[in-house]
């Protein structure tokens, strides 16, 4: 997405109305993860009239799709509890659970992404999250040279696929969250996200026939661990 907005490609009007049904997804599953992990964690309510909103919310079935029309009986709720104090102490302990990093951007914006006709701008297109399943090509025109890029899901079970994809390239490009020093993966919930990015990487690396190929590491979400090591220090979890 950073590189069709980075070259000038525009997203076509059936893609922004993607982006939107993802958009309205990402809202109210993550209220949802976040009134279970309230629930969970024993915080208490800021104001236990709240609960029957989270109930509320919590009963959306996380398999259908949300439109505008949908996404608004929700809309009211989700403010409340963006509000409560229960809420927002749960929030405050996401390392904790598996909690998308785009929720706060969406919550924090959440009068225009609820009005009426909303239609996705550029940084929120660049929040929306939907994982990568399969394979995806995307080709971007770059100073009039086209360069096809191929997207493959980093998931456990994605990973089995990538090596289809590895004939006939020139370069790899390697994304790794940084701010995700302190969470485990969802696969296991035991294993440290940077450091499962970390052994990926080694494999890759250190594979013969890579030889001749261009390996390019980006560590991204530089914002958020600006934010995070304000509270958390990196040295608990990488000593070295």
């Amino acid at each position: 997405k950073q590189m069709k907005i980075i070259h000038g490609q525009e997203f076509d009007d059936e893609q922004i109305r993607e982006f939107k049904t993802t958009i309205y997804g990402n809202v109210v599953k993550g209220m949802r993860v976040l009134i279970d992990a309230r629930d969970k964690l024993g915080i208490d309510w800021g104001n236990e009239a709240n609960a029957k909103h989270a109930s509320f919310v919590f009963s959306y079935d996380v398999n259908c799709k949300l439109d505008e029309t949908s996404f608004q009986q929700y809309l009211e709720p989700m403010k409340i509890l963006w509000s409560d104090t229960g809420i927002r102490a749960a929030f405050d302990r996401r390392r904790e659970f598996q909690l998308g990093d785009s929720l706060k951007y969406f919550l924090d914006n959440i009068n225009r992404i609820g009005s009426l006709g909303y239609m996705p701008i550029k940084l929120d297109i660049l929040h929306a999250r939907k994982a990568t399943k399969g394979i995806i090509e995307h080709t971007i025109d770059i100073n009039g040279v086209p360069f096809l890029f191929v997207d493959v899901g980093g998931q456990r079970s994605q990973r089995q696929k990538w090596f289809q994809c590895f004939q006939g390239i020139t370069s790899i490009l390697f994304l790794a969250s940084s701010s995700e020093f302190d969470q485990n993966i969802l696969e296991d919930r035991e294993t440290n996200r940077l450091q499962e990015s970390c052994n990926i990487f080694e494999t890759i690396v250190n594979n013969i026939n890579f030889s001749n190929v261009s390996i390019i590491l980006f560590l991204n979400k530089f914002d958020l661990l600006q934010e995070k090591v304000k509270q958390v220090s990196i040295k608990d979890y990488f000593p070295d």
